[in-house]
């Protein structure tokens, strides 16, 4: 990284870190920080503010080994940063248990696996969200966008790191 981009991505973290959104920007989350509650237009905005980078949305649940097992190549894809991507993990814990048990499962789980990408908390209906992000039923599922916010790919199951560099540099964003 040039020391401009870094000079700049300080800048944008600490601009961020004083109105509450670093995890929107790029900076590392705290490890056991509480997850914030989206719905689905919450989490819409959430993804504009991320505008310019490309994005891969990830949906997942504590109970889902599939998504659990994925968890440590995002987090260093994350942390490798091709072409700027910012990784953004929703948990759908809440569709199968109360708010406030899910917050708590998602939190326990974030504390003994840190990851240093954002994490949100579905709190939703689950219609609206099916409904904006065409969620097939099966998770993991993700969804990685190019910087204008565009769909590249969506992926269903597992997916690699090599399988999301290769979407990016397909086109263009590395």
């Amino acid at each position: 990284m040039s020391m401009g981009a870094r000079t700049g991505r300080a800048r944008r973290c600490a601009v961020a870190l004083a109105i509450g959104l670093a995890a929107w920007v790029g900076c590392d989350p705290e490890p056991g920080a509480s997850v914030a509650r989206v719905d689905a237009g919450h989490l819409r905005q959430r993804l504009e503010l991320l505008h310019g980078n490309p994005v891969l949305l990830v949906f997942w649940a504590t109970w889902c080994q599939p998504c659990i097992q994925e968890v440590p190549e995002l987090a260093a894809l994350h942390q490798a940063a091709p072409g700027g991507l910012r990784v953004v993990g929703v948990s759908l814990d809440a569709l199968s248990v109360d708010n406030d048990r899910a917050s708590t499962r998602v939190a326990q789980f974030l504390r003994s696996a840190p990851v240093p990408y954002a994490q949100l908390l579905y709190v939703g209906a689950p219609e609206p969200l099916v409904q904006a992000y065409q969620l097939p039923g099966n998770i993991p599922f993700a969804i990685l966008y190019d910087a204008n916010g565009r769909t590249l790919r969506r992926f269903e199951g597992r997916v690699s790191a090599a399988t999301i560099r290769a979407a990016l540099n397909g086109a263009g964003e590395h």
